[in-house]
């Protein structure tokens, strides 16, 4: 699994930069524009596709009951009715509403809507459309040219933006959610899956997957320094250090850590349905 993580999180690392990550609770309403005008609801749009990915690909993988091409899609056909954008997107808004401060809300609002806020907001959409073998290749090139408080600065805006420890924790639940979902089809004792298996629950699979986290997040911030070097390179000094100061506020650590309990409730709710699916497929017909 640790080869496996890796790889996820380096594709979740160039399709998710920074997004700007906020006791009473914050209207549903507020949770979803911040979501939205953050960029972080697009993202959700990424998940379902690589997700179906790793589940085919461990599908593929069973040697003890291999399945054929049919049998594969009718499994596929489920992620897709269960693991959808709509129901992701749906979770992690409710999450973030439930955790944001109301005052949080309004203040990070004012943020996304201010100058500064929507500048660097284009920078980064801009970024997100870039070749991301580009983006590494040209950021390396330019990060080793940078000053050393330029360089420091974007070390300062890394941590602030907790992006590694969002891309790892992200690629750990993307990979144990596959894998649980290959795990309820092979315990599923049906004519498809005829060896009966106990299958490991969500969390047990996190549990262990977690072993390899530091690793994860130490190459995701080798990774994103020279991917920020690229994507931040049209924002002066100042403008940097405006958008740390954002990212460190109260609001802004409490959103940054909302976001992250979101996805991985999102990712678990849905990886719960598949598994009910599953079970429910290979169930006898009632005559």
């Amino acid at each position: 699994m640790r080869h496996t993580l890796v790889v996820i999180s380096r594709c979740f690392a160039l399709l998710l930069l920074g997004t700007g990550l906020a006791n009473a609770q914050v209207d549903r309403a507020i949770a979803e524009r911040v979501l939205q005008k953050s960029g972080t609801l697009a993202q959700v749009d990424a998940v379902p596709a690589q997700f179906k990915g790793n589940f085919e690909q461990g599908l593929r993988e069973q040697r003890d009951t291999p399945f054929t091409r049919d049998e594969i899609n009718r499994f596929l056909a489920l992620a897709e009715r269960t693991f959808t954008s709509k129901a992701l997107g749906a979770t992690i808004i409710a999450t973030v509403a439930d955790q944001l401060n109301t005052d949080h809300g309004a203040i990070l609002e004012a943020w996304y809507d201010g100058a500064t806020g929507k500048r660097i907001l284009a920078v980064e959409a801009a970024a997100a459309k870039a070749d991301p073998a580009v983006t590494v290749r040209e950021g390396s090139a330019l990060f080793g040219k940078l000053s050393e408080s330029r360089r420091e600065l974007l070390k300062e805006l890394l941590a602030a933006s907790r992006a590694a420890d969002f891309v790892a924790d992200l690629s750990i639940d993307m990979a144990v959610t596959a894998a649980h979902a290959t795990a309820a089809v092979t315990s599923a004792g049906s004519a498809i899956a005829n060896t009966r298996t106990a299958q490991p629950s969500l969390k047990e699979l996190r549990e262990s997957a977690a072993k390899d986290r530091s690793q994860v997040v130490t190459s995701m911030n080798e990774l994103l320094l020279v991917v920020y070097a690229k994507t931040y390179e049209s924002l002066s000094d100042d403008e940097l250090r405006v958008y740390v100061t954002a990212l460190t506020s109260a609001a802004g650590k409490q959103f940054t850590e909302a976001v992250i309990v979101a996805f991985n409730r999102a990712l678990f709710a849905s990886a719960s349905e598949l598994g009910k699916a599953i079970s429910e497929l290979n169930k006898p017909a009632k005559k």
